[in-house]
């Protein structure tokens, strides 16, 4: 017998839009949970490109396993049919600027007398009581205020933005495990609650290093080369006959190994590098010493002699080498699922393996309204006849 998956029954009200609120949201869909996305028509991620056949690509990525319904929020009855939805669910989750879901009528306070049981998950730029909560808020913006930017990039060159979206993706794990832990309370008290997520805060929290560091200097760290480690060196990437490579040397004990393997066992008792601090104080000396002893070998020959003397290495891969790689195909973390509009395309797969109730891609994205039958005259019993006028009236 096929076990259930881990959040089978557990229904979810997604309102959310773009990258945070919806990854989040595919999360507990891969799960299991049963995610009711509420659009409405000409929602803006569903013209994000790239498109397939006319549908998004990004869209079917971060929404697989999810079903759709269209309800206009604005409208009063749309405003009722919500609250009826709330009453039957468990999460309700949205990504609007703090505010937003009040002026509705469909903020917390309205939907916990509602249900008192919900659970209702708000994913902003600042958080709901900061006194920037109104500013509009990117992952751009999410960077440069937590601190990430000032410590990416060239220390010679101006900040740089990290290469993918962590001021929307860190938030968005921290909101799904946040929805998790809630439901884990709700079994001990009966009662649901509020959480609430700031991109900035989750982005603030996820550099210990950082913290510490400044914590006990008094000063913000510096960029290093390449965005190299500020409490460790060398943790950086170094350029081979053929490539790039990554290598990672974590305290002295390593560090007296990497010494010997590029035949200078003398920087061991060297007092600038005698310390992981020293090291890191005079990382650039230290690293043409490094660069020298790699720049005569290949990748695959510095990598291969790093990792038999316990040192950590690794290819530096673009994306397209990533998706190529044995890690990818031995995880197997791209699924294929088959599109109702664009056919047969890739989606990633899921990080986390459970022995027992692994999640899984189980169904592609829904096509816009694709399950308002099921909902309204289903879940929710409404008539067929009461539905017709509801698209009429411009509810749904």
């Amino acid at each position: 017998m096929k076990n259930k998956l881990a959040l089978e029954g557990t229904r979810v009200l997604d309102l959310t839009h773009v990258l945070s609120g919806p990854y989040c949201t595919m999360l507990l869909a891969d799960m299991g949970a049963e995610v009711i996305k509420i659009e409405k028509h000409g929602e803006y991620d569903r013209k994000a490109i790239p498109l397939i056949k006319g549908e998004s690509y990004f869209y079917m990525v971060l929404n697989r396993n999810k079903k759709s319904i269209t309800l206009n929020l604005k409208h009063e009855k749309g405003v009722e049919i919500l609250k009826q939805l709330t009453a039957k669910s468990d999460v309700v989750v949205e990504n609007f600027r703090p505010g937003v879901m009040e002026k509705l009528g469909i903020g917390y306070d309205i939907l916990k007398k509602v249900n008192p049981k919900i659970i209702f998950a708000s994913i902003s730029g600042y958080g709901q009581n900061s006194r920037y909560s109104n500013r509009a808020a990117y992952d751009l913006t999410a960077q440069a205020l937590s601190g990430v930017m000032a410590m990416t990039g060239d220390p010679n060159g101006p900040p740089m933005r990290c290469g993918f979206d962590v001021g929307d993706i860190i938030p968005a794990i921290y909101t799904a495990f946040s929805i998790v832990t809630a439901i884990c309370a709700r079994m001990n008290t009966g009662v649901g609650q509020m959480i609430d997520v700031s991109m900035i805060d989750s982005l603030i929290l996820c550099q210990p290093d950082q913290f510490t560091t400044t914590k006990v200097t008094g000063k913000a760290p510096e960029r290093a080369e390449c965005g190299g480690h500020i409490v460790a060196f060398p943790y950086d990437a170094f350029q081979t006959r053929d490539d790039w490579i990554a290598i990672g040397c974590w305290g002295d004990p390593m560090f007296a190994r990497l010494a010997d393997l590029i035949k200078m066992p003398e920087l061991v008792e060297d007092p600038k590098f005698i310390t992981e601090e020293g090291r890191c104080a005079n990382r650039s000396e230290l690293r043409k010493f490094i660069e020298k002893w790699v720049s005569n070998l290949t990748a695959a020959e510095a990598i291969s002699l790093l990792l038999d003397n316990g040192i950590g290495g690794a290819e530096v891969y673009n994306y397209k080498q990533v998706l190529e790689s044995a890690q990818v195909k031995d995880r197997d973390l791209v699924k294929r699922m088959v599109h109702p509009v664009a056919g047969e395309v890739d989606v990633p797969g899921i990080a986390p393996k459970f022995s027992e109730t692994p999640g899984d891609v189980r169904k592609p994205s829904p096509l816009l309204g694709e399950h308002n039958k099921e909902i309204y005259t289903g879940l929710l019993q409404y008539s067929k006849e009461q539905v017709k006028k509801f698209e009429k009236e411009g509810v749904i």
